[in-house]
């Protein structure tokens, strides 16, 4: 599966930043427990008040989302193909006030875009890879990263910019990015 890489402070930024009502992001990593912590740590830093839960199961899940701050789960490498399935029929009890996070292994994201179609819809375009801390995006990830937007939003490149300057642009975290990838930061707002 290819994914868009990003720092982890740049998706610290934009998980604080365009925290919508359940709004769910996933970050694919070596070790989720580590970048965990570390993304609990920018996310604090930025001001942003959230917690971290480690969820060795699906049955784990009901006490962490309650929470009214935002929210970083890992721990899904223990999951069994039931724990995902369950995870994706019980789907609307997880629906949440503040943004979601999912830290984990590319293993466990495949399994979860596998096995809970409808949480990976949830989460749609908004998955990344880890990458070393860099603010720009080379060439080859700029253009993964359009082509993950165009097939999720279903829009050309055009379109999004013929909206933008219309004002027909949904305020979506997706296309501001989708502008600024585009050198077209002008048209946000």
């Amino acid at each position: 599966m290819d994914l868009a890489a990003q720092a982890l402070p740049d998706f610290a930024y934009r998980f604080a930043d365009y925290a919508g009502e359940n709004e769910w992001r996933a970050y694919v990593v070596v070790s989720p427990h580590e970048a965990s912590q570390q993304l609990l740590s920018y996310v604090r830093e930025i001001g942003e008040a959230c917690v971290a839960f480690e969820v060795p199961s699906a049955a784990s899940l009901v006490t962490c989302v309650t929470t009214d701050e935002l929210l970083i789960m890992w721990g899904f490498e223990s999951w069994s193909n039931e724990d995902f399935l369950q995870w994706d029929l019980d789907r609307s009890v997880f629906s949440r006030r503040r943004a979601t996070a999912l830290v984990l292994t590319l293993q466990s994201w495949e399994r979860l875009f596998a096995l809970s179609p409808n949480i990976a819809s949830w989460i749609g375009a908004s998955v990344w890879r880890k990458k070393p801390d860099s603010m720009r995006l080379a060439i080859a990830e700029r253009e993964q990263r359009l082509e993950a937007l165009r097939r999720f939003h279903n829009l050309t490149d055009e379109a999004v910019v013929t909206q933008a300057r219309t004002g027909q642009l949904p305020r979506d975290p997706d296309f501001a990015e989708w502008l600024i990838l585009l050198s077209r930061s002008d048209l946000i707002g």
